[in-house]
């Protein structure tokens, strides 16, 4: 039986994966208004691989966390 303190959690997870994509999407249209930094952006796509990372970190942290 699932207790009162999980569902902060979960809500916690969601926000935060939220705000992930948002910042995705918000720093993808600034780069597009800038054009230097949409092509090296376009080149080396490190804002993508670390949102990745930072989601996969987050979602194994609650994972680990709903196991004990």
């Amino acid at each position: 039986m699932s207790g009162p303190n999980e569902a902060p959690r979960d809500r916690r997870v969601f926000l935060i994966i939220g705000a992930l994509v948002i910042g995705l999407l918000a720093f993808s249209v600034i780069s597009a208004l800038i054009p230097d930094i949409d092509g090296t952006l376009a080149a080396v796509p490190l804002v993508i691989v670390l949102l990745v990372v930072g989601t996969v970190l987050v979602l194994a942290r609650a994972l680990r966390g709903a196991d004990r």
